[in-house]
């Protein structure tokens, strides 16, 4: 009974309607594709937490500008996005029977010199 248990908190955990939304205000420039200038690269982490199987709230909007701010200047190139469980996610959907729902991202861009020095 408790493997039926788990099996079923961990399927609603791949399955639940959580979502995260990446949104820019246009502070800064941001390039999809990685130009030859650019040699650094810059990987922002995050974590947004939802509840009852990412059912509320349904969305959150993560702003671009806002999480790269502090690490890069005002142009950046070769925006790659990851949204992702980590194990101890997992875990703790699990153990809250999905009332606890964590949702991790990761954002990497690539600066070069010309992106204002920061």
């Amino acid at each position: 009974m408790v493997r039926v248990l788990i099996a079923s908190m961990l399927a609603l955990s791949l399955t639940a309607c959580s979502r995260l939304q990446f949104v820019s205000d246009g502070k800064i420039t941001i390039h999809p594709m990685k130009r030859n200038t650019d040699t650094q690269r810059i990987e922002v982490e995050g974590r947004r937490i939802f509840y009852l199987w990412g059912l509320i709230p349904q969305e959150y909007s993560v702003n671009l500008d806002g999480e790269l701010e502090q690490f890069v200047g005002n142009n950046v190139s070769g925006v790659r996005i990851e949204h992702y469980q980590t194990v101890s996610d997992i875990v703790a959907t699990v153990a809250s029977l999905g009332f606890y729902f964590p949702r991790s991202y990761r954002i990497i861009v690539n600066r070069g010199s010309w992106s204002g020095g920061k």
